[in-house]
């Protein structure tokens, strides 16, 4: 019967997220949004002042009612030439019928359709809404979930029944996850003062906090496009296994775009940038990343085959063939395919319980290809080995205590008789009745406790995070065969385990079903890695007086000189992080913005700040919030806290000009807009918010309907 289902909200509630987790939920799934009917308009006005000898710098003066109406009958949604597809057909001023899905990537990212786009979007809010509206409709109509994303000034035009808002009652949290993102791009630029990481954050914080630095981004405003909900290419999923949302970007670069350092940055400055004068020194700083990628992730199995072979030759571990693995290639391929292709090979153990692990080079999209197995298997759970590190850290922190022994001399004490004797103290199993699986500590003093109650308290202490590192690298061995244990017993009790690492260790992890990521065009993840370099190094050239262009081509420029292009200091990377990513108590943690749950935690290095990821990210946090920085962390959260309120509702009053323009041409007709179901995302992970949305469509959500978000 057909229904389309809508979300809004704040900026940094996870609606990206909570998007991703339908689609995997949802089989007759598919998204929209608006980018390239915006694009697609942008081309005929483009032509029609070529046509007419009209200079583009005076496009706006042929945005008229007429124009547009014309344009837009240019414009037709369904399915064409025998396809079972939906796409758009663009007939041209001059030139043949070409379709959306075939030029999506090239005639309508020309720099004239980028540079104009702005200017088209600002006047068609009316348009693209109403053709958006009819566009969704229809493809519910035909059987299709349609999940559509956006501000609720455009999506109060779209005709649904299903409508959510999310929210986060505790607004802090999003301006955590802002500041620490520049708290840690300021401290690398004191990378080569001599200061330590630790004391290069605290630095950083404070000069941040500093009234005169917190002032909000200046006046230039976010093109209209990027304050549209963001483009759905042709309307499908984007061929990107590492992203877990698109972003479109686009158009010119502007210090209102570059500020968030956020996928619509770098999508923006990298079409920029590829067709800059500076696109040689882009591809040379891109392949210079790449290498750097590779690298790092060899240095990374280094480490850990060291600790694999010093458990070795303890005894802890034998020597095996590791078992083959399944390799795929992720170039071209959705996260959802490649995750398809996994289900299919498990067979009947999807349903029955098995142990699946995955490997593979960073930046190959293992974390989004995870998420998307979490949707897809209803018994799914993950496991990682974040937690038991940090348990036996614990009982070597007590040791020392309990025997006098400075914690400075504690790697002397992780003796084989030690560990052995502190291994038998954690236990793997369901206990006092539940029916979850967790961990049991029995520590050296005081009651048993378990890891699902004590992970974000007594696991997160100081002296914890200290020494993980120094207890990671020598117990590589015992955590490995704890690891193997309790993934099999969860395999065997019906539970479908995603092991994700690397295969220094997952190589001993008992199980058939084994899978590589692999990308042919290596280059992807290099220019993903350098342009999140270059918009940083740009952000320092803001006050200089140059435009966004001029920053990011002196910035790329700069950074693609053999002395900037050097790889990161010989520091190593704690053992604890170059182990897979830790589970928090083997289950999704409870964070619906992020796709992937980031261990961290430690003291800071300059190995972990450097990459600008989600685990630099969480390292900082901790470590900021017990530093002597802490009151300026908190000023600054709370200043990026209203920072990310004002920007939406400076994008929300753009797109409201645009939506009051269309009604006085009369395009658009004044509603009452329907009201929106509110989901508070505080403590829920995407997966609950997303299971709230498939239970309000009930069986439209087998059916086909509309959503908006």
């Amino acid at each position: 019967t057909g229904c389309v289902m809508v979300l809004v909200g704040l900026s940094g509630t996870g609606k990206g997220t909570t998007m991703e987790k339908l689609k995997g939920m949802l089989p007759k799934a598919t998204t929209w949004s608006n980018g390239n009917i915006f694009r697609s308009l942008t081309l005929l006005a483009c032509q029609h002042c070529e046509k007419e000898g009209i200079e583009l710098e005076k496009l706006e003066e042929q945005l008229t009612p007429e124009n547009l109406k014309a344009w837009m009958e240019r414009l037709k949604f369904g399915k064409f030439n025998g396809s079972d597809k939906w796409d758009v057909e663009i007939t041209p001023l001059e030139g043949e019928v070409v379709y959306v899905s075939a030029v999506q990537n090239s005639l309508l990212k020309e720099p004239r359709i980028s540079k104009n786009i702005p200017t088209v979007a600002k006047c068609t809010q009316g348009e693209v809404v109403l053709f958006a509206a009819d566009a969704c409709t229809r493809m519910g109509e035909d059987g299709s979930v349609v999940l559509v994303e956006g501000r609720e000034e455009t999506i109060n035009f779209m005709p649904t029944e299903f409508r959510f808002c999310l929210t986060m009652s505790d607004m802090q949290v999003i301006g955590k996850r802002r500041a620490v993102q520049r708290v840690v791009a300021e401290a690398l630029k004191l990378k080569e003062s001599g200061k330590s990481p630790s004391e290069a954050l605290t630095e950083a914080v404070t000069k941040l906090a500093e009234p005169e630095e917190a002032k909000p981004a200046p006046e230039e405003a976010k093109p209209a496009e990027e304050a549209a909900p963001a483009a759905a290419e042709a309307p499908a999923e984007a061929p990107a296994a590492e992203e877990a949302k698109p972003a479109e970007g686009g158009g010119e670069p502007t210090w209102a775009v570059l500020e968030p350092q956020d996928d619509i940055a770098s999508k923006t400055c990298v079409e920029f940038l590829e067709q800059s004068a500076a696109k040689d020194a882009f591809i040379k700083l891109s392949e210079t990343e790449t290498q750097l990628t590779v690298d790092r992730d060899a240095k990374d199995a280094d480490a850990l085959k060291a600790g694999i072979v010093f458990a070795q030759s303890k005894g802890v571990l034998k020597e095996i063939e590791p078992a083959p693995y399944t390799m795929i290639d992720v170039m071209g391929k959705t996260a959802s395919e490649v995750a398809e292709v996994m289900v299919k090979a498990m067979g009947e153990k999807a349903e029955t319980g098995c142990v699946m692990v995955l490997v593979g080079l960073s930046g190959t999209g293992k974390g989004t290809t995870m998420e998307k197995l979490k949707g897809m298997l209803p018994k799914a759970t993950t496991w990682s080995n974040g937690n038991i590190f940090r348990s036996l850290t614990l009982l070597a922190c007590q040791h020392c205590e309990k025997e006098g022994i400075e914690l400075e001399k504690l790697e002397e004490q992780l003796t084989p008789e030690n560990l052995k004797a502190w291994m038998e103290r954690l236990k793997f199993g369901k206990f006092n009745g539940s029916d979850k699986w967790d961990v049991e500590i029995t520590p050296l003093e005081g009651e048993v406790v378990y890891v699902s109650a004590v992970q974000n308290s007594l696991l997160k202490e100081p002296r914890i995070s200290k020494n993980i590192p120094t207890v990671a690298k020598c117990t590589q061995g015992e955590v490995v065969l704890f690891a193997a244990d309790a993934c099999t017993r969860m395999g065997e009790d019906g539970s479908v385990v995603l092991v994700e690492g690397r295969e220094e260790t997952i190589n001993f992890m008992p199980t058939e079903f084994r899978f590589c990521l692999t990308m042919s065009d290596m280059q992807v993840i290099g220019k993903r890695r350098a342009v999140q370099r270059v918009v940083a190094e740009a952000l320092k050239l803001k006050e200089s007086g140059k435009s966004p262009s001029e920053a990011l081509t002196e910035a790329v420029t700069k950074l693609a000189e053999p002395e900037e292009a050097k790889p990161a200091p010989e520091e190593a990377k704690p053992a604890e992080e170059a182990a897979p990513a830790a589970a928090e108590a083997p289950a999704e943690a409870p964070a619906a913005e992020e796709a992937k749950p980031a261990e961290g935690g430690g003291e800071p290095t300059w190995a972990v700040l450097e990459p600008q990821d989600d685990i630099a990210s969480k390292t900082c946090v901790e470590f900021l919030e017990q530093s002597a920085a802490k009151d300026a962390f908190i000023k600054l959260s709370e200043t990026e806290t209203q920072l990310t309120v004002d920007r939406d509702a400076k994008d929300a009053d753009a797109l409201k000009a645009g939506i009051v323009f269309a009604q006085s041409k009369g395009v658009l007709k004044e509603i009452e807009p329907a009201p929106y179901t509110m989901i508070d995302v505080m403590g829920k992970t995407a997966s609950e918010v997303a299971e709230v949305m498939v239970k309000a469509m009930g069986e439209k959500a087998e059916t086909g309907c509309v959503m908006v978000l």
